[in-house]
């Protein structure tokens, strides 16, 4: 069971990062995502047991993000979600772009640190492409489908609404990353599609009811386009 505690910290800590970031408003926001987002990509090579139920241990940076998104586009407009998103992509092509430039000096000889960053960032670009790939994508429909609720619904219901979006579009992430990345390598691609998209939707279930809470904590609006 120490693996499924350390989940529900994990989770309370990206809920409460989340949360201490709303105060800064689109800016704070727009930082946390994107550092979860990079976070998210990083930790995503290491796998482990949940609910006897194979998974990354990325899974709740991959959440926070999202729901920090579908948060912005719900109380501050499409606009700066969309600037949110691009800035986030923006930074994580950087990110990419400079592991392979660290990576590429050439070390000292009595350099211990270079091969441990091998390990974590070379030896599987596939792994790391897969996820960036799948990322992008799927925060991307998430982005749509909740500024196509806002425009289809009279009565928008953020943390439904919100919470609709981060599911679909982690099944994407989810079903994108699996098939990218793991085809070919894992026995049952079907069993970890849904180990890990459990796993997603249980941090989206614990999470996204406090980011709606904070509406009425700091007086938020429901929408704001302008």
């Amino acid at each position: 069971m120490i693996n499924e505690f350390i989940f529900i910290l994990h989770v309370i800590f990206v809920t409460a990062t989340l949360l201490l970031s709303i105060p800064f408003g689109v800016a704070g926001l727009t930082a946390v995502i994107t550092v979860q987002a990079i976070i998210a990509n990083i930790f995503v090579v290491k796998q482990t047991v949940l609910f006897g139920l194979m998974t990354t241990c990325a899974e709740a940076f991959t959440v926070g993000s999202t729901l920090g998104l579908a948060f912005i586009t719900q109380n501050y407009g499409t606009q700066k979600a969309a600037k949110t998103l691009a800035i986030t992509l923006l930074n994580l092509i950087f990110w990419g772009c400079v592991t392979k430039i660290h990576l590429s000096y050439a070390p000292l000889g009595q350099d211990g640190i270079h091969d441990a960053c091998l390990s974590l960032f070379s030896h599987a670009p596939r792994i790391i492409i897969a996820s960036f790939c799948a990322y992008a994508i799927a925060e991307t429909c998430n982005y749509l489908i909740v500024a196509a609720l806002k425009r289809w619904t009279g009565s928008f219901r953020p943390m439904i609404c919100t919470s609709f979006a981060a599911l679909v579009s982690q099944l994407i992430d989810t079903t994108l990353f699996a098939f990218l990345a793991l085809k070919g390598i894992v026995a049952d691609l079907t069993h970890v599609i849904m180990a890990c998209y459990a796993i997603k939707v249980i941090a989206i279930l614990c999470i996204n009811p406090f980011l709606y809470c904070t509406r009425f904590l700091f007086k938020l609006p429901a929408s704001h386009d302008s």
